[in-house]
């Protein structure tokens, strides 16, 4: 890794938060990030802003989720405090599972909201207030006005 110019520095994982990072290792499995995941540890952490591009499945939401929820948990955040904004419907209810995963690791939530979430669930996200809340430009634009 380090004969890449473009590789970060080899200790840029642990810089997560230790359960995090534990879980990546222990219950995902992986032996380590991708480049763009490390790439965007330091400056997510820092509270930077990043714009992230991969092709599909490049590892795009590890990257942008694992510093935030990192930072989350160092910083104790509470309340709604991740709002992750997809185009698609059918995206989020794809992402969901992964990213109630990812927040479980925390002791956290993570709630889907949009058009075809029921009133009965949208009560319950009111009521609960997920720490992750993944919606639609649509649904956010509904919320705000």
């Amino acid at each position: 890794m380090a004969d890449r110019p473009d590789a970060a520095p080899p200790d840029t994982p642990d810089l997560l938060h230790p359960v995090v990072l534990h879980h990546i290792v222990n219950s995902l499995q992986w032996p380590g990030l991708r480049l763009l995941q490390e790439a965007a540890v330091a400056p997510l952490l820092g509270g930077s802003d990043a714009l992230l591009l991969a092709p599909t499945a490049g590892g795009k939401t590890e990257a942008a989720m694992f510093p935030t929820l990192s930072r989350m948990a160092f910083e104790n955040w509470q309340g709604t405090s991740v709002l992750y904004v997809c185009p698609l419907k059918a995206l989020l209810n794809n992402l969901a599972p992964r990213l109630e995963t990812y927040t479980g690791w925390l002791g956290r939530q993570a709630a889907v909201w949009h058009g075809d979430v029921t009133t009965s669930r949208r009560e319950r996200i009111r009521r609960e207030r997920p720490d992750v809340l993944l919606t639609t430009p649509e649904s956010l634009e509904a919320m705000l006005v």
